[in-house]
């Protein structure tokens, strides 16, 4: 299903947590055999970056703000600061799988990692990050070209403008001159020893479900409630996010999708679909015991 409603290669992309492998599909293919309505765009997924070296699942490096992302061939090819961490650490995971080869590494240095850790930001992995007094020293360690990681780095804090740092809103540090530049909290990479992970995108759910009512009854093509028939979660549709034409032809999707194109890409508010399992799910077990 992958492979159908997203496009090529999707079916081999990693997932983020090993339970994730039971979402086959068949309930949702279930749904829409009997006539349900549909939610959510069928084409649109949910990434992350995560460390490669970790032996963890879920292990999400969240810091590509407060440094540099760079790919095989120590390019940057993400403007990191171009918005708040939730409205960039998808697109910024999505691109790497789709357009690099799925293979990234984010590299700082002293003053970032001391002010980040131990914490929230970079403690989701099990494995401390490469470290090393210079970036050409860096750069081996994450098996980089060491000239080619430190000449990006050199003219990346060449470029950066004079205003003040602030994390607490987009404070307009940033680079000129550079392809992309960087919009916000654009620090220079100077203070040693210099930090770095190997990252990697890997799958935490796909935005295309049923549609359900407000008691998560699964609502028909129809606009009648399936008797009988509940879902909560994922399951249910979790957004739209603009859609390529070319990925919505008839031959592709079923009748029951709902062809919707917006023009604002879709952000992924944290732990959405766990509210809307603890909300929704109560919520269809009351409305079905009330049925029985």
């Amino acid at each position: 299903m992958l492979a159908r409603y997203i496009g090529p290669r999707t079916e081999k992309l990693e997932l983020i947590a090993p339970g994730l492998v039971h979402n086959t599909g068949h309930g949702l293919q279930m749904a829409l055999e009997v006539g349900a309505a549909t939610a959510g765009t069928p084409n649109g997924m949910h990434c992350e970056l995560v460390d490669r070296r970790a032996k963890k699942s879920d292990a999400v490096i969240w810091g590509h703000l407060y440094g540099i992302v760079v790919n095989d061939d120590c390019k940057r090819f993400y403007d990191e600061g171009k918005r708040h961490l939730f409205a960039t650490f998808e697109m910024i995971a999505l691109e790497c799988w789709r357009d690099h080869n799925n293979s990234c590494y984010f590299v700082t240095d002293r003053k970032t990692m001391e002010r980040f850790r131990p914490g929230w930001v970079y403690d989701t992995t099990d494995t401390e990050p490469e470290q090393a007094d210079t970036i050409e020293e860096l750069a081996k360690k994450l098996g980089l070209e060491p000239e080619k990681l430190s000449t990006t780095i050199k003219e990346y804090n060449a470029a950066i403008n004079d205003n003040e740092f602030d994390l607490m809103k987009l404070d307009g540090k940033a680079t000129t001159g550079l392809n992309p530049n960087k919009s916000n909290w654009a620090q220079p990479i100077i203070d040693p020893p210099f930090f770095g992970y190997p990252l990697k995108a890997q799958l935490t759910f796909t935005y295309f479900g049923i549609k359900c009512d407000l008691d998560s009854r699964v609502m028909g093509t129809n606009g009648v409630p399936i008797p009988g028939l509940f879902a909560a979660g994922e399951l249910s549709g979790l957004f739209y996010n603009e859609v390529s034409p070319t990925l919505l032809s008839d031959d592709v999707v079923p009748s029951s999708v709902e062809h919707t194109r917006l023009t604002v890409p879709c952000q992924y508010p944290p732990a959405t679909s766990v509210l809307r399992s603890l909300t929704f799910g109560r919520l269809a077990g009351i409305a079905a015991a009330n049925e029985l």
